[in-house]
């Protein structure tokens, strides 16, 4: 669904929820954003809170703070909905920075292990 949503359609939507929610982790905490908000299309109204895919979470309460800036309560934003079917949607549309990340270190690793597997020391024996 991620790398879809880039070609969805754009409409404005209203902003009805924005929460940041400090969340505990082994030694430290993250922050992950909650927000509600609708839309409507041909008459219809749709609610949702689906930021990106995945949802991004927030190392550092500046970024949390940052990330909240653009998504005010009672603000108008831009949600981007499936044309096929109108309930599905998101804020920002394509792959969120997390998941690009993951991907890359994945790719990393994934190469490294090919070096070493075909090595020339590990081929002779």
């Amino acid at each position: 669904m991620a790398t879809g949503s880039e070609k969805w359609n754009r409409v404005s939507g209203s902003m009805q929820t924005m929460k940041m929610q400090k969340v505990a982790a082994r030694r430290s905490y993250y922050y992950k954003p909650y927000v509600a908000y609708q839309y409507s299309l041909a008459g219809k109204t749709y609610h949702s809170n689906a930021i990106s895919f995945p949802d991004p979470t927030f190392n550092t309460k500046k970024e949390a703070d940052f990330f909240a800036s653009y998504y005010r309560e009672g603000g108008v934003n831009s949600v981007y909905y499936d044309p096929a079917d109108h309930g599905r949607c998101c804020l920002k549309p394509g792959m969120s920075e997390p998941l690009n990340r993951e991907l890359w270190y994945a790719g990393v690793a994934f190469f490294m292990s090919l070096v070493f597997a075909f090595s020339p020391g590990r081929l002779r024996r």
